[in-house]
């Protein structure tokens, strides 16, 4: 996963960036784990707010805004999953509401397992 030049990679968490604004990203590999696309059952439990693409290549999803803690702006949380080879890789992108979606895109888009 790639994310702009000014956000901020952890020194603790290589899997982890954010940027000045509370926008942050997180990539994870979940072994073993399948299911793409996702079924309608399964888009609402976990909140599906607005499906971006559901295939077999990418499930891309954005939930509902929520404000993570009191005092801090509201986020929209972005969900993207690509398959692997033993699973899947996936990785969620927190924007504040009314942030740029287009920016979201090109994160998502860069979220892909290492071959």
């Amino acid at each position: 996963m790639s994310v702009p030049a000014d956000w901020q990679i952890s020194q603790h968490l290589s899997n982890y960036a954010s940027s000045s604004d509370h926008s942050d990203a997180m990539v994870l590999a979940q072994a073993s784990k399948t299911g793409l696309p996702m079924s309608d059952t399964v888009q609402k439990t976990v909140g599906v707010d607005k499906m971006i693409e559901n295939s077999a290549q990418r499930v891309f999803w954005a939930a509902k805004p929520a404000s993570p803690s009191q005092g801090m702006p509201v986020v929209i949380g972005y969900h993207v999953t690509v398959p692997g080879k033993d699973g899947t890789c996936a990785a969620q992108i927190n924007i504040r509401q009314g942030g740029s979606e287009d920016l979201v895109k090109k994160i998502a888009a860069t979220v892909t397992v290492t071959k």
